[in-house]
């Protein structure tokens, strides 16, 4: 009995040690943390066409009515010619006094296209081209008309706003598809200048069609402006700054036309890609 109850006497209970102490489990009983949200992927929302139908044709006609008035006055000479009294080779210069005119404003007023908003340049232009078209349809003399269709055909430089500006805006998928719309609404006016300019000008006189043309051009060029989104130019430098280039370029590199060799193994590491270069 004594041993008995000594043996319960010294007998001490653990339960409190396995209440206290930290329970642990295996690495494989843990549970992962729940995975965080993620939003939901829906299919890529469709590319929005920067240039819709209606806007596409707009500027397509309003390319081929602005081209047109390069064009205008050749088959206008002999009526000219008639109305001045006068021959119509004494009025034949008329013709290249135009296209010295569209040349002049390749020159000056195309590079403007980089370096300022596209809208109002086109309202602007459209206008003065209007403005110069009226003045040929009152011309008194060979002079004046001359210098009207001057500064009508270096206004009409439109078309190459027009170009680029649908080419990036365009879809990846129907870039090709709106240049070309707007190309072919270049030649168009080209063509249709000659013949339906000669028609209307013996049939109405060929004052009336440098009025009807200054109208046409007016309307057509406003709206297109109106049209145009708004953009923000960032090509900086001066006017003639990306010709400079150009030709700076070209004179270092006159055997590729400014093309340096990338090659890998290249013996002169940016040397003009030639004929006689060791790595091309």
């Amino acid at each position: 009995m004594p041993a008995a109850v000594h043996a319960v006497g010294v007998y001490q209970p653990t339960s409190w040690l396995y209440e206290s102490a930290p329970k642990e489990y295996p690495r494989s009983c843990r549970q992962p943390p729940p995975p965080a949200r993620q939003p939901r992927s829906g299919p890529p929302a469709p590319e929005r066409p920067a240039s819709g139908s209606l806007f596409l044709l707009l500027i397509a006609v309003c390319t081929a009515v602005t081209a047109a008035n390069i064009y205008l006055a050749a088959p206008l000479l002999p009526l000219i010619a008639h109305d001045f009294g006068t021959t119509a080779s004494a009025v034949a210069w008329i013709a290249s006094v135009a296209q010295l005119g569209y040349a002049a404003g390749l020159l000056f007023f195309a590079p403007l296209g980089d370096r300022v908003d596209r809208r109002p340049l086109v309202a602007w232009l459209s206008v003065a081209t209007a403005a110069a078209l009226l003045l040929a349809a009152v011309a008194p003399g060979t002079a004046a008309l001359a210098a009207a269709v001057f500064v009508a055909a270096a206004a009409t430089v439109v078309p190459q706003l027009l170009v680029p500006l649908v080419a990036a805006r365009a879809p990846a998928d129907r870039r090709a598809r709106h240049v070309a719309a707007v190309i072919a609404g270049l030649f168009t006016g080209i063509v249709a200048a000659r013949v339906l300019g000669g028609l209307a000008g013996q049939g109405f006189g060929w004052r009336w069609v440098f009025a009807g043309s200054a109208v046409l051009t007016l309307v057509l060029g406003l709206a297109t402006a109106l049209a145009l989104p708004a953009e923000r130019p960032v090509r900086q430098g001066g006017l003639f700054s990306a010709s400079r280039s150009c030709r700076g370029c070209c004179a270092a590199r006159p055997a590729c036309g400014g093309r340096a060799c990338g090659r890998r193994g290249c013996s002169v590491p940016g040397a003009p890609c030639g004929p006689r270069s060791r790595c091309c």
